[in-house]
């Protein structure tokens, strides 16, 4: 518990929170353009960001810099994305994990992922899988890491069953949680209590997800089923 989020996914933690506020203010205003070869000219790093639906443009536009780097880029680009749906399959992520890109890209995810992700009944059929490393919020100031994309998907359906309601219930509670969206990451970020799940399950943090003893055990069968395709 003593390292920090940005210490776990290699970027500065002073650029993760005002990284989320310009995401959802570009959300909100979508009117400002971005100089991306202009700051690499300048030899700055470049986050691309983006919340909710932008969450894929973000994804996009990272991994055209990583497969088409700038001749002063200096630094790999990174990506953090917030409340992004599920955007790629395996063979993206299999792509990113081949290339040794996986790390640059970080999805932060809150406790009721209403916003999040689709709706449980279509994941599980679905051949969007995630990729890269995904940050929960637990909603007691909490913050899961977990690079296991087995393990990040059974989280993902599991906390999709906790949300299931009537449609009314689902558009309230999303416009509540849009709204207070930066205010509960910032204080999670602010409190920097990380957990990070790969290596063991974190099993008092995890209960903080509200996650049932079933979805506990699909947890440890999908690790223990990414560990062995490692090993083999």
């Amino acid at each position: 518990m003593g390292e920090t989020v940005g210490k776990l996914i290699g970027l500065n933690d002073e650029v993760i929170s005002p990284t989320a506020s310009l995401a959802i203010e570009a959300h909100n205003s979508p009117s400002k353009p971005f100089l991306v070869k202009k700051a690499i000219a300048k030899k700055n790093q470049v986050v691309f960001s983006g919340y909710s639906s932008a969450g894929p443009i973000a994804i996009l536009s990272t991994l055209y810099f990583l497969e088409n780097p700038e001749p002063n880029q200096i630094l790999p680009p990174r990506c953090l994305t917030f409340g992004s749906p599920l955007f790629s399959d395996r063979t993206f992520g299999h792509a990113l994990r081949r290339e040794g890109w996986s790390n640059y890209f970080t999805h932060f995810v809150m406790k009721n992922p209403s916003l999040d992700i689709i709706k449980k009944s279509f994941m599980e059929l679905s051949p969007y899988r995630p990729s890269g490393t995904y940050i929960f919020c637990t909603g007691n100031g909490n913050l899961v890491v977990v690079k296991n994309p087995n393990v990040v998907l059974q989280i993902l359906i599991h906390c999709a069953k906790l949300g299931e309601s009537d449609a009314a219930e689902v558009e309230k509670r999303s416009m509540d949680e849009h709204l207070a969206y930066l205010s509960e990451l910032k204080e999670c970020l602010g409190m920097q209590a990380v957990v990070s799940l790969d290596g063991g399950t974190a099993t008092a943090t995890l209960n903080d997800l509200g996650l049932s003893p079933q979805a506990m055990l699909c947890l440890q069968s999908a690790e223990e089923f990414e560990n062995g395709r490692s090993r083999n």
